[in-house]
């Protein structure tokens, strides 16, 4: 899927479970994945988003930063509707993402209703020499979340890993990039490689 402003979005109703968006190929998309839950209440879980190739998001680029590409997006907006038990794994996003990116995967808790993801096994490469991510590789991970054995490789600048609290982060291997993890109070930090 190419040139769409999200390859695939995903809007789950409330009390939604177990959906699986997998084995994709996304390409010049402004987001590859975007799954947003609006629901006033209720919870989404189980949702998978596995093995998607999603590389080259910066033709969306626009001089007033219009579009903010990500390659897996997943964002709550209203009352007490939430996440829980999301699983990002396996996937290979690549390439060049622009001037105008925010991360490569981002979870926008904005009501603090996400819980318990599992993030393990991306691949993350950045092939821009000049263009970089404006925050982190993944950022918004949830309280309660596990991130382990990601590879992720940078241009020099930006956070490889932004979490909350309560994560564990492990096995994670790590280079060319500003900083490395960017906590608020992990359970646990171990046996990452930078």
């Amino acid at each position: 899927i190419y040139y769409t402003n999200a390859g695939v979005y995903y809007q789950p109703p409330s009390g939604a479970a177990n959906a699986l968006i997998t084995g994709n190929t996304f390409y010049y998309c402004n987001w590859g994945i975007g799954v947003g839950y609006s629901a006033s209440s209720g919870t989404a879980s189980g949702i998978k988003l596995t093995n998607n190739n999603i590389y080259d998001a910066y033709v969306w680029d626009t001089t007033t930063d219009a579009y903010h590409h990500n390659g897996i997006m997943v964002y709550d907006t209203s009352g007490t509707g939430g996440f829980t038990g999301v699983v990002e794994a396996n996937n290979y996003i690549h390439g060049n993402f622009g001037i105008n990116s925010t991360a490569w995967i981002f979870n926008d808790d904005n009501t603090r209703q996400m819980r318990n993801f599992l993030i393990y096994n991306n691949v993350l490469v950045n092939g821009s020499s000049i263009n970089t991510v404006n925050n982190d590789y993944i950022t918004g991970v949830p309280t309660g979340s596990q991130v382990y054995n990601n590879t992720i490789w940078g241009n020099g600048l930006g956070t490889a890993i932004s979490a909350s609290s309560r994560t564990t982060i492990e096995n994670n291997l790590i280079a060319n990039v500003k900083a490395f993890i960017a906590v608020t109070s992990p359970t646990l930090i171990d046996y990452n490689r930078y």
